[in-house]
């Protein structure tokens, strides 16, 4: 390939990247509060919390945690 075709690959690549993460950021938000609920030890999706911080603080019950424990089972 010439040192062209390689550069406008690159460019290419950026700019599909750059739209991908776009349209990512969208759902990020609902896949953090759903985390947040179901996988409060692994909730660092768009939140970076440091170690110690209490992650149980919106949990109620366990019933979302013991669901996502009764559907992995399931799955598998």
């Amino acid at each position: 390939m010439q040192p062209q075709e390689l550069r406008k690959l690159a460019a290419d690549l950026k700019n599909d990247l750059s739209r991908l993460v776009e349209k990512r950021s969208n759902w990020e938000i609902h896949w953090q509060e759903v985390a947040d609920y179901m996988l409060p030890r692994k909730a660092d999706i768009t939140l970076e919390r440091p170690k110690g911080d209490k992650r149980h603080t919106v949990i109620y019950d366990g019933t979302a945690i013991h669901s996502l424990e009764l559907l992995a089972s399931s799955l598998h």
